[in-house]
């Protein structure tokens, strides 16, 4: 398991490779409806899927379709178990959620 990195940003992007695959990721606060998405590009920054809403224990990826994906799947963890089901704004950096990516071995 990965841990993704996060940081205070409302919006950010970083590259990271998973699986062995180099890709970008954007990580951004909606303040209009109060949650987190996530954006998966190329590593050309070729957009693949945007607006995944981040909800602790859902996967992400396992419903959507598209090969250039990366094959493990992306998960939200409340770690201390207090039952974070909508991440907050400050979830991610103060500890209480993790943005997780388990690879396609771990799967």
């Amino acid at each position: 398991m990965l841990i993704i990195p996060t940081r205070p940003e409302p919006e950010y992007e970083f590259r990271i490779a998973l699986d062995g695959t180099p890709y970008r990721i954007v990580k951004r606060w909606n303040t209009r409806s109060e949650h987190w998405t996530l954006d998966i590009l190329t590593d050309a920054r070729e957009r693949i899927i945007s607006g995944l809403k981040l909800v602790s224990d859902y996967t992400l990826l396992s419903h959507l379709v598209d090969p250039r994906l990366p094959p493990g799947e992306f998960i939200a963890l409340d770690p201390r178990g207090n039952r974070v089901i909508r991440p907050g704004r400050d979830s991610f950096t103060d500890g209480s959620v993790i943005l997780a990516y388990l690879t396609a071995a771990e799967l």
